[in-house]
């Protein structure tokens, strides 16, 4: 897609003409309406996370596809403790066992909200 080839074409970007910022912005606008493109960026987030896997951060974008929609999640929780374990018992595939847990959980509340004392 286009957002490969721009990273693959870096090393000719010292001949390139920057973008004005109206065309940053229009750029931005048509990403903003693409779902794809926004659940491609969120799971990339969501992978940076210590501890979540591309299967995790999957399993959280097919129920939440978007941060804004995760952050409704969290604010549907009426306290930060309930809240960071969100995705401690949902399953890392429909196959497995294994859940994502508490400790995964928090790490991504942690992402959005920061660490509470």
């Amino acid at each position: 897609d286009g957002a490969s080839a721009n990273l693959r074409s870096n090393g000719d970007a010292s001949r390139k003409k920057p973008k004005t910022f109206q065309e940053f912005n229009l750029q931005m606008d048509e990403i903003k309406k693409d779902e794809h493109r926004v659940r491609t960026v969120f799971g990339m987030m969501l992978s940076q996370v210590h501890g979540v896997s591309g299967e995790m951060a999957q399993r959280i974008i097919e129920r939440y596809p978007t941060p804004a929609s995760l952050f409704e999640a969290y604010k549907q929780c009426s306290h930060s403790n309930p809240a960071r374990n969100l995705f401690s018992s949902m399953r890392v595939s429909e196959l497995s066992g294994r859940i994502l847990g508490d400790v995964v959980s928090a790490r991504v509340y942690e992402m959005f909200f920061g660490s509470e004392q």
